[in-house]
């Protein structure tokens, strides 16, 4: 479906010997014969659904805030005080598009959808206090300054949309070397880290 393995390689691997046409056959007789006992021959189109998507998007936002969970609040790190000063640092510090989701093609709103660093602007707009900003997923030379002018860290991490969904799902769900890196390098500023 997602892939693009058939278009590639299925010829070539006719061509070679290493598929046969039987099985390519026998393949598209199953869905030719899944398609005829629903209908879809004498019927191939879909009756269009109109869909409210503005209480689509409100909705799937609403489902997704309230399926976030909080693992561990050690310290009472959270919620922050007013007035206080966050480092932000990850690789989705800027993301957008990930924050729907790899099956969400039609809630994606672009930049109506804030970012982390829009996100915390937001708050700190509401509730008083400064962000202080690391770009890039990465400590770089001026983390330690940015670090002594904080009382916080938050980071960004996770996975992109690109590495999951249909033919991108993958079997280990941790996050990546580097961001575990990240995470033992902030935790080593003796900062609360979220």
């Amino acid at each position: 479906m997602a892939d693009e393995h058939y278009s590639r390689f299925l010829e070539k691997f006719v061509n070679e010997g290493k598929v046969s046409i039987e099985t390519v056959d026998t393949a598209v007789l199953r869905v030719l014969q899944v398609k005829l006992a629903m209908g879809l021959f004498e019927k191939p189109y879909a009756v269009p659904k109109k869909v409210d998507r503005k209480a689509h998007v409100e909705r799937a936002e609403k489902l997704a805030a309230e399926s976030m969970i909080l693992l561990k609040n050690d310290k009472n790190v959270l919620p922050f005080p007013k007035k206080t000063s966050a480092a932000l640092i990850g690789p989705y510090t800027f993301e957008r598009r990930g924050l729907h989701g790899s099956w969400a093609l039609d809630g994606y709103l672009g930049a109506s959808t804030p970012n982390m660093v829009e996100a915390m602007d937001d708050i700190v707009a509401k509730e008083g206090g400064g962000r202080v900003m690391v770009t890039g997923g990465r400590l770089n030379d001026d983390s330690n300054y940015i670090f002594s002018h904080s009382n916080h860290i938050v980071l960004a991490l996770g996975e992109s949309h690109e590495d999951t969904g249909e033919a991108r799902s993958v079997s280990d769900i941790s996050l990546s070397p580097a961001q575990v890196e990240l995470c033992k390098k902030a935790r080593l500023t003796g900062l609360p880290t979220v």
